[in-house]
């Protein structure tokens, strides 16, 4: 795989919005960003999704932390009001909160979010472009974020 410049995204925090970027990039980036989901063939299997293994591969310690339709529905969440800057920050708060038990850092995030892509570009192929990558990548980095910064200013209160 070429290296990309979006691979060194930065993992956010839900305090910070999605990168300002020129209008008409974000929407494409979005676009795609659906788009992709929903051309995989795996979307709605009741059983673990292909890739589902794949982080858990490369760090063991997902396994006890992730199931994979719950995993899959939560995807779908995101995706679903990525749109949405305000519902898309209550979504990812309220996974914060229900992983507080899981120690997640910033490489972890970045192994799994790179897992993750590097699933859909196999199972994508020509139709994951540049903007539907960046955008997962902003995604799954705003996702990972939201986790980290929860349970780093919230996990010792509750």
């Amino acid at each position: 795989m070429a290296a990309d410049v979006t691979r060194n995204l930065p993992v956010q925090s839900p305090e910070q919005d999605l990168p300002h970027v020129q209008r008409h990039r974000i929407r494409t980036m979005l676009a795609d960003t659906g788009e992709t989901w929903m051309r995989l063939g795996w979307l709605g299997v009741g059983s673990p999704f292909p890739g589902y293994e794949l982080p858990l591969r490369r760090e063991p310690w997902i396994l006890g932390a992730v199931q994979s339709v719950r995993f899959l529905n939560g995807i779908k969440n995101f995706v679903h009001v990525i749109n949405n800057p305000t519902q898309l920050k209550v979504a990812v708060e309220t996974l914060g909160f229900g992983h507080l038990n899981i120690e997640v850092t910033i490489p972890r995030v970045m192994i799994f979010r790179d897992a993750l892509i590097d699933l859909l570009e196999g199972d994508l192929g020509d139709d994951f472009g540049p903007a539907a990558r960046e955008g997962w990548m902003t995604l799954l980095s705003y996702i990972g974020g939201a986790l980290i910064y929860v349970r780093t200013n919230y996990a010792e209160r509750l």
